[in-house]
C-alpha cells in the first residue's frame, strides 16, 4: 500500500510537471506566431528584448510622447487594428437616430430628442419628425452656435428619425420589416439595417414587442448600433413590486439590504409583513404605496399597518415599505431626488450618472409627501445647499453615499440581467447584450444623516416638458434636455483613443498579458479581444462629455479625431480654499469685500478699491465663464471608478450570492462564472480601478460625482448680483434663479457685518456698543417674486423693523419668501448673529483708587415710580466700596424676597455712567441682606424636595439657573413652551417640573386655562408630600393677577397639598420697546403694574405664601435684559455654571 501511494504521488507529480511545460511552450508558439504574423517575419526569427508581459516600464515600451508610437508595438497594434475596425463601420453610414416605442411615449419624449440635436440660435428650427435639407451639417452643442470640429472632413449631424410618424420601410435585419422616414423612400432610398447608430426605445414594455426591437434580433446589430432597452429590466428593478421580490430573494445580500428600504408586496409577501409588523413597537412607521405609481403615498404607523391588515384593508398591487427615519428636510420641506443613470455595458458593467438631477419638494408625512408645486431645484443645488449650510464633510458624504448607492444598484442590475438574454446566443460565447444601453431614473431620499434610499427605478423615465416652462428657462426643462443630449453624444462618440488606453495599461500594472501577444501562467491576468474592445469603448466614453476638448480652439491633439485628451480635467483657481470644492462661499470674503464706511482709509482710497474691485469682479466673471464653457453637465462614468477600491466589499458580497446560492434572484448567473472565453467585472475589477485611478486622478475624499458636479451655480448668481448693482433703477430681478437671494440687509443704526454681504453668504456676525438696545432690520429681496421677512415666512416684511437686543449674542433671522401663492413658501434663510457688549469694566480696579459707591432705584429713562428719585446717586454713608460690602455682611438675613431695596455698585463719578464696574453690582435692601448660600448648603436645603415652576419663560429662567446652581452644570435645556419633569437633580434628590403659561399664541378658545395646568402639573411632577418638601412657584412678568393665586390654593387643597409652600414671583419690567409679534407697554402702564404688582405681593403674605419682588430688581436694570423680544429676560444659563442676573 505504501509503494502505491508512492508511486500515485509520483505519477501526479509528473503530470503537473508536464502541464506546465506544455503550458509555456503553448504560450511561446502562440506568442511568436503572433509576433511573427504581425511582423511578417517567420517562427523562430529573433525578437525584440523579452518584457515584463506587455506592460513593462523599460525603455522598449515607454515612449517619449504619449501619442506618439512606434509601429512594432504589439499591444498597440492590436488596439489600432481593434479601433480601426470599429470606427470604419461606425462613420461608414450616416448617423441615424431612429425614435420607435408606443406613441403616446413617442410624443413624450421626442421633443426633448429633437431639441437636444437643435441648436437654441436657430429659432423652432423643423418640426419634430421633418427631414433635414441637408444630410451633413455641424455639430452643434445643443446649447449656442454651431462649432466646427477641428478635422479635415466635416463631422456630420446626428439625424433624429421618428418612425412612429411615418411608415416606411427599413429592410435588411434577417428579413425583419423596420419603419423609418417617408421623405426618405420618396428620394428613392432606405435605411438600411446597419445605417443606424442608434435605436431610442420609448415603451413601457422591456422592449421585445414590435413597439421597439424583437429580443431575437439583437445578437444581429453591428458593433457600433445601440438598441436603448435592456430585456429584463422591467422584471427585476423596474416594478415596485419586483424591486420588493428582489430585496426577499436577496436578503442575506448585505448590499441589497443596505441599498432598499424593507418593502413588501402585497399579496404575496402578507405573511412576511404582518410578522415585520408584529416585532416592532407601535411607534414604527410605514409607506403605503398605491398599486399604480402617480396615486401617492400614504404614512402610517404600526398600530394602524396592522388594524388594517387585520381588516384586510390593504388591497393587491399596494406596497408596503419600511420608512426610511428622520427625512431631510431643505428650508423647511422634505424632498426626494430623481437621478439619471445609464447602463451602456453589462459583464463588464459600465455605467453612468447624469450631473442634473431633479429635487422635488414634498409635503410632510401627514399629507402622503405629496409633491409641492411649484419649488425646482437641481441636484447641484441641493449639494451646494447642503454644503453652506451642515459644512464640506457632510456634502462630501451626501454624494460618496449617493454615488456608492448608484454603484452597488448597476453592480447588482449587471448580475440579474444578464442571464434574461444569454440563451440569444449559443452556449460556448452566450449573448451579453453588448448591443444594448439603458437610461435609467433613479428615486432617491435621505435621512437626515445624509444617507439615500432607493425608492423606486424607472426604466422610462419622463423627459418631457411644456411649451410655458421651456420659455421660462425651467431648469428641469433644461437638465432633461441635456440628458438627452449627452445620451446621444456619449452614444455616438468615434474618438480615436487607443493610444490613451495603451499607455494606460502599461503605467496600471506590470504583471498583465494579452491572449495572442504575450500571456503567461504568471501573469495576474490575461486580456482578450473583447475586454480591449470593453476598454476601449470605456475610455470613449469616459472623455465622451470633455467639452472643452470638443471646442478648443488650438487645433486637434495627436492620437484624436478631434478635440483634447478626454482625460483631462481642467481646473481653475476661483479663489475658494479647495481647487475641487467651490460650493462654499470663500471667494467673497476674500475678493468682494469692500472696506465699510468708518474703517479708517481715505476717500479715494476707498474709491480705488471699489473700482480695482469692480474691475477685478468683471476680470473673474470673465474667467468664470470661460472655465464653466469647458466643464458643462453631463454624464459621469461611476463603474469603473477611481474610487472602486469602496466597492469591493459589495463586488465580494454579490458574487457570494451568485456562487452559495444564498439568493434565488442571483443564481441563475452562475452560469457567469464558468465562461472563459471573456471575464465578468469581477476579474476586471482591480485592472479598471488602477487604469482609472490613472486615467482620472482625483483629490482625496473626493469622488467622479462630487468632481462633476457644477458647484459653481453661486458664482453665476454673484455675477447676477454685481451687474444689478450696475443698475439701480431696477429695484429687482426677473430671473427665477436669482429668487432665493436678498440683494442687501439694512440695519439702522449701520451695523459693519462680518464677512461683507454677498447673496451667497446666509450667516454674518457683528458686535454693536452696549447702549445700543434696538435696531431696525429689514432685507431686500433680489427677485421681484420674493419678500424678506423677519424671523419666519408669516414675519414682517417690505419695512424697517424693530428688534430689541439683548446682552450677549442675538441671533436674528431673515426668511426670504416666495410669495407668488396662497401661502409663502421658504426659499431661503439669512441668519445674523447680533452680540451687545456688556458695559466696560473700568481698568484698573476702580476699587484701589478714589471712588464713589453710588446706588440706584430706577432708571430715568424708565421713571416708573414719580416719587422716587432716578439715575445713580451718591451713598455719601461709605467711603469706599469696601464699607459698603463690610456694612452689608454685618445686617441680618431678610426673611422675605421683597423687602424695599436698590442696586448698588462702585463708580469713578456717580454722575458719569460709564466710569462704573457695573459687574459689582448688587442688590442691597434697607434693613437686611440677601447671602448667598454656599453650594454644599444649597443642596442640603433642597434635599428630598420637589420644585414645581408653573409660569412663562421668566418662570423657566429661574428654573434653569437655579438648576444649573445646584447640579455645577447642565447636560442639556431647552426653551420649552410645554410641560416638563427634570428628575434626578442634586445626586437623586430632587426633582424640577415646569409648566409654560399662558400659551398666548394660540387662539383664545384653544388656549388651557390656568387651574388645568396646574392639575397636569401636578399630576405629572407627583408622587408629592403633604409638607414644606412641595414648593410651588408661580409668576409671570405681566399676566398675575389675584384669581391666579385663588385657584393655586384652591388646588392645593383639592389635591391635598395645603401644607405645601407656595413662591411668589411678582411682576417684571419688560415690553418697553416696541417689537413685532408682541405688545408694547408705555411707562403711565408701567407705573400701573407697579401698584398692581405691590398688591399681589400684599395678597400672598396675607394667603401665607412667601414673596420674591422681581419687577423693582428688573425695572432698575432693564438696559441689562437678555436676548428675547420682550425684553424681559434676565437669566442665563452661563458656560461655567454662573448665573447672570
Amino acid at each position: 500500500m505504501g509503494v502505491w501511494a508512492l508511486w500515485s504521488a509520483r505519477a501526479v507529480l509528473s503530470v503537473l510537471t508536464c502541464v506546465s511545460v506544455a503550458s509555456v511552450i503553448i504560450s511561446y508558439h502562440l506568442t511568436t506566431l503572433q509576433s511573427g504574423s504581425e511582423r511578417g517575419g517567420v517562427l523562430g526569427e529573433p525578437r525584440s528584448p523579452h518584457q515584463r508581459g506587455i506592460l513593462s516600464r523599460g525603455p522598449v515600451a515607454v515612449l517619449q510622447h504619449p501619442h506618439h508610437h512606434h509601429n512594432h508595438e504589439p499591444l498597440l497594434q492590436l488596439l489600432v487594428k481593434l479601433e480601426s475596425t470599429y470606427l470604419q463601420k461606425a462613420r461608414a453610414g450616416a448617423p441615424v437616430v431612429l425614435v420607435r416605442g408606443q406613441k403616446l411615449l413617442v410624443s413624450r419624449d421626442l421633443p426633448a430628442y429633437y431639441h437636444a440635436l437643435t441648436p437654441t440660435t436657430s429659432g423652432r428650427g423643423r418640426p419634430p419628425g421633418g427631414r433635414s435639407q441637408h444630410p451633413r451639417h455641424k455639430l452643434t452643442d445643443g446649447m449656442g452656435d454651431a462649432h466646427t470640429p477641428p478635422m479635415t472632413v466635416p463631422r456630420p449631424r446626428l439625424q433624429l428619425l421618428d418612425t412612429t410618424a411615418h411608415r416606411v420601410r427599413m429592410v435588411g435585419v434577417n428579413g425583419s420589416i423596420y419603419y423609418a422616414m417617408e421623405e426618405e423612400a420618396a428620394a428613392g432610398g432606405e435605411v438600411g439595417a446597419h445605417d443606424w447608430r442608434l435605436l431610442v426605445c420609448l415603451t413601457y414594455t422591456d422592449g421585445d414587442t414590435s413597439a421597439c426591437l424583437p429580443r431575437k434580433l439583437l445578437p444581429a446589430l453591428t458593433p457600433h448600433q445601440k438598441v436603448g432597452r435592456v430585456p429584463g429590466l422591467r422584471g427585476t428593478l423596474w416594478r415596485r413590486e419586483a424591486l420588493c421580490d428582489l430585496l426577499h430573494a436577496s436578503r442575506l445580500v448585505a448590499p441589497i439590504r443596505a441599498l432598499v428600504p424593507a418593502c413588501y408586496a402585497l399579496p404575496a409577501h402578507t405573511a412576511y409583513l404582518t410578522a415585520a409588523a408584529h416585532a416592532l413597537p407601535d411607534t414604527a412607521h410605514w409607506v403605503v404605496k398605491a398599486a399604480h405609481s402617480g396615486k401617492g403615498v400614504t404614512f402610517v404607523d404600526n398600530r394602524k399597518l396592522l388594524e388594517d391588515l387585520r381588516d384586510k384593508r390593504l388591497g393587491s398591487g399596494q406596497v408596503v415599505q419600511v420608512h426610511w427615519g428622520p427625512p431631510l428636510e431643505v428650508l423647511g420641506a422634505c424632498v426626494s431626488v430623481r437621478l439619471y443613470l445609464l447602463l451602456t455595458s453589462l459583464q463588464p458593467l459600465r455605467a453612468h450618472a447624469h450631473t442634473h438631477g431633479e429635487v422635488v419638494f414634498r409635503h410632510p408625512p401627514a399629507r402622503g409627501y405629496a409633491k409641492i408645486q411649484g419649488r425646482i431645484w437641481t441636484w447641484s443645488e441641493l449639494v451646494s445647499w447642503v454644503g453652506r449650510t451642515s459644512g464640506e464633510e457632510a456634502m462630501r458624504t451626501m454624494v460618496a453615499h449617493t454615488e456608492a448607492a448608484l454603484a452597488t444598484l448597476t453592480l447588482a442590475a449587471d448580475l440579474l440581467l444578464p442571464p434574461k438574454v444569454h440563451t440569444l446566443r449559443k452556449a460556448t460565447r452566450r449573448y451579453r447584450c453588448e448591443g444594448c444601453y439603458q437610461l435609467l431614473g433613479v428615486d432617491l431620499v435621505y435621512n437626515s444623516s445624509f444617507h439615500p434610499a432607493v425608492l423606486g427605478v424607472s426604466g422610462q423615465p419622463d423627459l418631457s416638458f411644456t411649451t410655458a416652462d421651456q420659455e421660462a428657462s425651467n431648469t428641469h426643462v433644461l437638465g432633461r434636455i441635456q440628458v438627452a443630449r449627452d445620451l446621444l453624444l456619449l452614444l455616438t462618440r468615434d474618438t480615436q483613443v487607443a493610444p490613451q488606453v495603451n499607455d494606460a495599461l502599461v503605467e496600471a500594472s506590470d504583471n498583465l498579458g494579452v491572449v495572442g501577444i504575450d500571456c503567461l501562467i504568471s501573469h495576474e491576468l490575461c486580456l482578450t479581444q473583447p475586454d480591449l474592445q470593453y476598454l476601449l469603448h470605456t475610455r470613449r466614453e469616459s472623455g465622451a462629455l470633455d467639452h472643452a476638448g470638443e471646442h478648443s480652439e488650438g487645433g486637434t491633439a495627436p492620437g484624436t479625431s478631434w478635440g483634447g485628451d478626454p482625460y483631462q480635467l481642467h481646473e481653475f483657481d476661483l479663489g475658494g480654499r479647495d481647487g475641487w470644492l467651490r460650493f462654499n462661499d470663500s471667494y467673497t470674503r476674500q475678493d468682494t469685500t469692500v472696506p465699510p464706511s468708518g474703517s479708517g482709509m481715505a476717500d479715494d482710497e476707498k474709491a480705488w478699491m471699489t473700482d480695482d474691485h469692480t474691475a477685478t469682479s468683471r476680470k473673474r466673471s470673465d474667467e468664470k465663464r470661460l472655465w464653466k464653457k469647458r466643464k458643462r453637465a453631463g454624464f459621469t462614468m461611476i463603474y469603473p471608478s477611481p474610487v472602486g477600491r469602496t466597492y469591493d466589499q459589495v463586488m465580494v458580497d454579490l458574487y457570494q450570492a451568485v456562487s452559495s446560492n444564498t439568493s434565488t434572484a442571483f443564481a441563475p448567473a452562475s452560469y457567469l462564472l464558468t465562461e472563459s472565453w471573456r471575464h465578468v467585472t469581477r476579474d476586471l475589477h482591480g485592472l479598471l480601478t488602477l487604469l482609472e485611478g490613472h486615467s482620472r486622478p482625483l483629490p482625496p475624499g473626493v469622488t467622479p460625482m462630487l468632481a462633476s458636479l457644477d458647484l459653481d451655480q453661486n458664482e453665476d448668481i454673484h455675477e447676477k448680483w454685481l451687474e444689478h448693482q450696475d443698475h439701480p433703477q431696477d429695484h429687482c430681478m426677473q430671473d427665477p434663479a436669482t429668487a432665493p437671494y436678498l440683494q442687501r440687509i439694512i440695519l439702522v443704526p449701520e451695523v459693519a457685518l462680518t464677512p461683507a454681504f454677498t447673496p451667497l453668504v446666509t450667516t454674518y456676525w457683528a458686535q454693536v456698543e452696549y447702549q445700543t438696545i434696538m435696531v431696525q432690520v429689514t432685507g431686500v429681496a433680489l427677485n421681484c417674486q420674493a419678500e424678506a421677512r423677519l424671523d419666519d415666512k408669516f414675519g414682517p416684511s417690505t419695512r424697517l423693523v424693530n428688534y430689541t437686543l439683548g446682552l450677549g449674542e442675538n441671533r436674528l433671522v431673515l426668511a426670504v419668501v416666495d410669495i407668488g401663492h396662497s401661502e409663502p413658501w421658504t426659499l431661503n434663510t439669512y441668519t445674523l448673529h447680533l452680540t451687545r457688549l456688556p458695559p466696560p469694566v473700568p481698568t484698573p480696579d476702580l476699587t484701589l483708587h478714589t471712588h464713589q459707591v453710588c446706588a440706584l432705584k430706577q432708571e430715568c429713562e424708565l421713571r416708573i415710580a414719580p416719587s422716587e428719585p432716578c439715575g445713580l446717586s451718591t451713598e455719601s454713608s461709605f467711603n469706599s466700596w469696601r464699607d459698603f460690602l463690610t456694612h452689608s455682611h454685618g445686617l441680618p438675613a431678610c426673611s422675605q424676597g421683597d423687602v424695599h431695596g436698590r442696586w448698588m455698585l462702585p463708580c469713578s463719578s456717580c454722575e458719569l455712567r460709564d466710569s462704573c464696574d457695573w459687574s459689582r453690582a448688587l442688590w442691597q435692601p434697607f434693613t437686611c441682606t440677601h447671602t448667598t448660600l454656599p453650594i454644599h448648603h444649597l443642596r442640603q436645603c433642597l434635599y428630598g424636595k420637589t420644585l414645581v415652576f408653573l409660569g412663562d419663560s421668566t418662570n423657566r429662567g429661574m428654573l434653569y439657573s437655579l438648576l444649573q446652581r445646584l447640579n455645577g452644570s447642565l447636560t442639556s435645556w431647552d426653551k420649552t413652551h410645554d410641560l416638563r419633569v427634570i428628575r434626578g437633580a442634586n445626586h437623586g434628590h430632587t426633582t424640577f417640573a415646569f409648566a409654560y403659561y399662558p400659551k398666548f399664541w394660540l387662539p383664545s378658545n384653544q388656549r388651557p386655562v390656568f387651574d388645568q395646568t396646574l392639575y397636569q402639573l401636578l399630576h405629572r411632577a407627583g408622587p408629592l408630600r403633604n409638607s414644606s418638601d412641595t414648593i410651588v412657584v408661580v409668576g409671570g412678568v405681566h399676566w398675575v393677577a389675584v384669581q391666579h393665586l385663588h385657584m393655586v390654593t384652591t388646588a392645593l387643597h383639592r389635591e391635598g397639598l395645603q401644607g405645601a409652600t407656595v413662591i411668589l414671583k411678582t411682576l417684571g419690567a419688560g415690553f418697553h420697546i416696541a417689537a413685532p409679534g408682541v405688545h408694547t407697554v408705555s411707562l403711565r402702564d408701567h407705573s400701573r403694574l407697579l401698584e398692581h404688582s405691590m398688591n399681589l405681593a400684599s395678597y400672598a403674605h396675607h394667603r401665607g405664601y412667601q414673596v420674591v419682588d422681581t419687577f423693582n430688581m428688573t425695572a432698575a436694570r432693564y438696559r441689562h435684559f437678555l436676548q428675547g423680544k420682550c425684553a424681559c429676560h434676565f437669566h442665563q444659563i452661563g458656560v461655567s455654571g454662573g448665573v447672570e442676573a
